[in-house]
């Protein structure tokens, strides 16, 4: 607390300050943005993207956090936005039949920000993912 009794920024500020530029917090949309001096600014529509620039941004996303990407295997639009199915290679192996890949859902909302993502499964490469193993 401060010395005039206050609490200091609110919770959504303070998120909104510490955030990496990656990601984006659904807390942080819904806050309206402000100019350098606490002010609110004016929001400007958010552009919905097409199915390309969704796939690059993907792509981006995967290069960020140095992932080995072979193939942007799926893409689905809903209300809420876009999502992409990536397969990942995780672990690299010799041989390559032996390659740990897994598949990730990367959401993202109708402007291209990064709502989350989660793996789905992983499998080896040679095996296939719907193989049981022997």
């Amino acid at each position: 607390m401060s010395e005039d009794g206050n609490a200091g920024p609110s919770r959504r500020r303070r998120i909104g300050q510490a955030r990496s530029s990656a990601a984006t917090s659904r807390i942080e949309d819904q806050a309206p943005p402000r100019t350098s001096d606490g002010s609110e600014a004016s929001r400007r529509p958010r552009q919905r993207l097409g199915a390309r620039r969704i796939l690059t941004a993907a792509q981006a996303f995967a290069n960020d956090l140095d992932w080995q990407w072979e193939a942007l295997s799926g893409l689905r639009r809903d209300d809420d936005g876009w999502t992409v199915a990536m397969d990942v290679v995780e672990t690299r192996r010799v041989p390559s039949t032996t390659d740990v890949i897994a598949v990730y859902e990367v959401d993202f909302d109708e402007g291209g920000e990064l709502l989350g993502y989660r793996r789905m499964r992983h499998y080896v490469r040679g095996r296939g993912d719907n193989e049981q193993s022997r």
